[in-house]
């Protein structure tokens, strides 16, 4: 039989990290460890996410809650049977996914039966702030290849320009989390397409989703807060040209896993999120 703890790990963020909802300035993590001995841990974490209504410490009960079910049968399918999408599924479904790599001596990637992992290009993050400060972030990071940056819905341009002139030869994606409208997006796109941005992240709040389904973006448009799992595909496809899959937000990597296998009947692309 396993054992399993949970608790709760506050990391501080060297700068406050702004969005259109606000700021944080540490980020607040649970952990979930399962293990027979203490040489054997197998470890999840995931972060809750106040937008879709989750807490620390709802996230802590919902683990407490399939404890002595986990521990008596350790199943990743007894866990989306059990429990909803979610940080606490996704901190329990990984550290599954790491008891069992360890115990089988395997790599994840062996045993999801995929492709060996290699070395991708991540998007670097400049979350929002004025327009000088988001130029000096810029300058600071000139040199990545793919630069994302939060916009808030006031001097967004500005942001833009100022980003841009810090940083002339990256990659931008513009990263608004439902803060705008569908005026904002309309009149902001001339200023998008000048400055070479390469996508659109959710710019409108997702119950507003309608109102793309008839507007054709030059620019790709990607769903975040629209998208949690494989029942919001449908809806979404005539909307966005991707989705941003988070394992948060899908509730683990098993479930993030048949979302990608899903998709193969949708003309959506992805990115992965963290």
């Amino acid at each position: 039989m396993l054992n399993l703890k949970c608790f709760h790990e506050a990391w501080p963020i060297r700068d406050e990290f702004v969005i259109s909802r606000g700021a944080k300035r540490q980020a607040d993590v649970i952990v979930v460890e399962l293990y027979e001995s203490h040489h054997m841990v197998g470890r999840g974490e995931a972060v809750p996410y106040n937008r879709y209504g989750e807490s620390v410490e709802s996230s802590l009960q919902e683990v407490s809650h399939m404890k002595n079910e986990i521990c008596l049968h350790p199943d990743r399918t007894l866990l989306l049977e059990s429990m909803k999408p979610g940080a606490a599924r996704n901190a329990l479904d990984c550290a599954l996914w790491d008891y069992e790599s360890k115990i089988m001596k395997k790599p994840v990637w062996k045993l999801a039966n995929i492709k060996k992992p290699g070395p991708i290009i991540t998007s670097y993050t400049i979350s929002a702030a004025s327009p000088d400060k988001m130029y000096l972030k810029s300058v600071y990071c000139k040199d990545r290849p793919v630069l994302k940056i939060k916009l808030t819905g006031q001097d967004d341009i500005e942001k833009l320009k100022a980003v841009r002139k810090g940083a002339p030869q990256a990659k931008i994606i513009v990263d608004v989390n439902e803060g705008w409208d569908m005026s904002t997006l309309d009149n902001s796109m001339a200023h998008l397409l000048d400055h070479n941005v390469i996508l659109i992240e959710q710019p409108l709040h997702a119950e507003h989703d309608d109102e793309l389904k008839l507007y054709k973006s030059p620019i790709p448009i990607c769903a975040d807060e629209s998208f949690q799992g494989s029942t919001d595909l449908s809806s979404l496809n005539n909307k966005y040209s991707m989705i941003n899959i988070k394992l948060d937000k899908t509730g683990g990597l098993t479930s993030a896993l048949e979302i990608v296998e899903d998709m193969s009947k949708y003309s959506l692309d992805f990115m992965i999120g963290c």
